[in-house]
């Protein structure tokens, strides 16, 4: 474990930031989107005072990063490909905070025509 890079909680503001800006930046991205599990999630993370994003999801647990994204993309982009490229710019923001990235999912909620 690199100990220069472990992620302070006081990042993840900063770490919501750049998702957001970053992932919507993809071509085929319309939006993130957010529904059952995340609203409970949601109104839970503002009662105790921690951020979430609609569609992002940030779990971090002993040292160890989850990241949950949901979207909405555009008719006639390939799905595994625009997957792979939202993991790999999450990984690309998470790795200027810390190496111990243990789960980086993608759900792609509706596909707009």
């Amino acid at each position: 474990m690199d100990n220069d890079k472990i992620l302070k909680e006081s990042n993840i503001e900063e770490i919501y930031s750049k998702l957001e800006k970053e992932i919507l930046t993809i071509p085929g991205v319309v939006e993130f989107t957010g529904g059952g599990f995340q609203n409970i999630v949601q109104e839970i993370s503002k009662v105790i005072g921690k951020r979430m994003c609609k569609g992002i999801l940030i779990n971090y647990k002993k040292g160890f990063i989850d990241v949950n994204i949901s979207i909405s993309i555009k008719s006639g982009f390939m799905i595994l490909e625009l997957g792979n490229e939202i993991q790999r710019k999450v990984k690309e923001i998470l790795n200027g905070y810390t190496d111990n990235i243990e789960n980086i999912n993608v759900t792609i909620t509706e596909i707009i025509k």
